[in-house]
């Protein structure tokens, strides 16, 4: 996985996530308050925005949400 699509990814994880805790490439998202369903919507569309890429509709599924490192890992292997 490219070490500039992490650091985009956790850069918008950390812009929508309200919660007041470190996040780190390997923090469960689901488990955070803030993160419901539209709070994985706009952390899709701001990730989309700053690579300047979309996901696959295929690979928009819950596992790819479950840290920052997976939707990294989602998009590295959607645009390799």
């Amino acid at each position: 996985m490219n070490d500039n699509v992490l650091a985009r990814v956790m850069k918008c994880v950390m812009q929508i996530v309200l919660d007041d805790v470190e996040i780190e490439p390997d923090t469960p998202l689901p488990q955070l308050p803030s993160m419901d369903s539209l709070a994985i919507y706009e952390l899709l569309d701001a990730v989309e925005c700053a690579l300047g890429c979309s996901l696959p509709p295929e690979r928009i599924i819950t596992e790819t949400f479950t840290t920052p490192k997976s939707i990294a890992a989602a998009f590295a292997d959607g645009h390799a």
